[in-house]
């Protein structure tokens, strides 16, 4: 479980007097501080000169990426990705750590980050009502082929469920996602590569300056 400090003073500062532990955030990434001085330059300039990402400004960091198939909705699950504590912004912090999870972490790790954006409401399991959200968000990703059969959210959340589903109490737990993934389930592999390319295109923006 990733525990981030508090961030209740990230105004004027140097980078001799960063907001954040310098030491706890080189263990957590293995970076040098001259890097992750570096990065947080870069994170400043995506920022427009500020100490957080905020929910508008992912948006606008989004919409860059995938200016055809953009959706708001879909868009939440990766700012949550980034957002660990969940306040409605993202921190220098949070983004290099998650950034170092899903670039070098194993795949459980990773996963397991993919379950936390999944789980909104952090009861540990996703339920199908749930399931059928997501995939009504990105239901206009799924290639065509898949739809001949596949025709509704609905049919596919169905379908999504029955591959992860391995105790069928109904509802999808982190440990459920993870063994899917890992078995390459093909309707959990397709939803957590979409999820997962999103991602990465986000941090490639943010850091691209």
């Amino acid at each position: 479980q990733l525990q981030m400090g508090n961030n209740a003073s990230h105004n004027s500062h140097t980078c001799s007097s960063p907001p954040w532990d310098m030491k706890v955030l080189g263990e957590h990434t293995h970076l040098t501080t001259d890097q992750i001085n570096e990065n947080f330059i870069k994170f400043q300039e995506a920022s427009r000169g500020g100490d957080t990402i905020t929910r508008r400004k992912f948006s606008r960091i989004m919409h860059q990426c995938f200016p055809r198939t953009h959706k708001t909705e879909l868009e939440d699950y990766i700012f949550r990705l980034f957002d660990i504590d969940s306040n409605g912004t993202i921190e220098f912090e949070e983004f290099l750590i998650i950034s170092t999870i899903m670039n070098e972490g194993t795949p459980q790790s990773k996963l397991r980050q993919v379950f936390r954006a999944f789980d909104a409401d952090k009861r540990g399991f996703i339920s199908k009502d749930e399931f059928i959200k997501i995939i009504e968000h990105l239901f206009h990703l799924i290639p065509e082929s898949e739809k001949e059969h596949l025709t509704t959210p609905q049919k596919f959340a169905d379908e999504l469920i029955t591959e992860m589903d391995m105790d069928e109490d109904g509802v999808i737990s982190e440990d459920e996602l993870v063994t899917a993934f890992l078995r390459a389930e093909h309707l959990t592999t397709m939803l957590v590569n979409k999820i997962m390319v999103r991602f990465y295109c986000a941090c490639h923006n943010i850091m691209r300056s």
